[in-house]
């Protein structure tokens, strides 16, 4: 599989397409409309100020995994194929993902602007701050309407019709707070036994 890479802002994120790339898109979006609250599992709708974060039946799950080419390099977790449907107004505070999380591949769903913006941040500006929230998440300003007092180091918007191999080991937040609309990105874990980090990942999937 031939991977196009659209903007390459390692070691953030890397922005690409690929072909079956809309069906993935098309067959998600419909599952979300036509089976509404019942596509989601029950064990898992977090709701959280900024954001919902649901994971998709096993049934969902297994067909949308089974459509990644990128399959044939990684196994992805069934148990974590999950929409993040962030509210108008709402987001999400800084910080990184748990410790056996270092990537995620996400995919905008449903994005009708460009103000949603995700932010990443250097480590020396959370030096003092105490880390709040492990295993799961490594949250280190948990406020989103206030995390504009802390410098970003790299700033993306998520657009439709891409990819993204987003580095979840740097600190990160995204802000929807002046966006009408709501936003839903399709979020996917592989099973990293090896401690695959961004740069290895990179290199698997791009060859370079």
């Amino acid at each position: 599989m031939k991977y196009e890479i659209i903007e390459d802002c390692s070691p953030y994120y890397i922005r690409f397409k690929f072909e079956g790339l809309n069906e993935i898109i098309k067959y998600t979006s419909d599952a979300i409309e036509k089976l509404g609250s019942s596509a989601y599992t029950s064990l898992y709708p977090q709701n959280y100020k900024g954001y919902s974060h649901c994971n998709f039946t096993d049934d969902i799950a297994e067909q949308i995994t089974s459509m990644l080419p990128m399959t044939t390099s990684f196994s992805f977790n069934k148990k974590r194929v999950a929409i993040f449907d962030t509210n108008p107004g709402g987001g999400c505070g800084i910080h990184k993902d748990g410790y056996n999380c270092k990537i995620s591949f996400n995919i905008p769903i449903e994005v009708h602007d460009k103000l949603c913006i995700t932010n990443w941040y250097s480590d020396e500006t959370f030096i003092d701050k105490p880390i709040l929230g492990m295993p799961y998440s490594r949250n280190i300003h948990r406020d989103f309407n206030s995390m504009n007092q802390f410098p970003a180091v790299k700033t993306m918007t998520a657009l439709p019709n891409e990819m993204i191999l987003f580095n979840t080991n740097i600190y990160h937040s995204w802000d929807n707070i002046i966006s009408p609309n709501r936003r839903k990105v399709l979020t996917l874990r592989i099973i990293n036994n090896n401690n695959l980090m961004f740069e290895d990942v990179r290199k698997i999937l791009f060859n370079y």
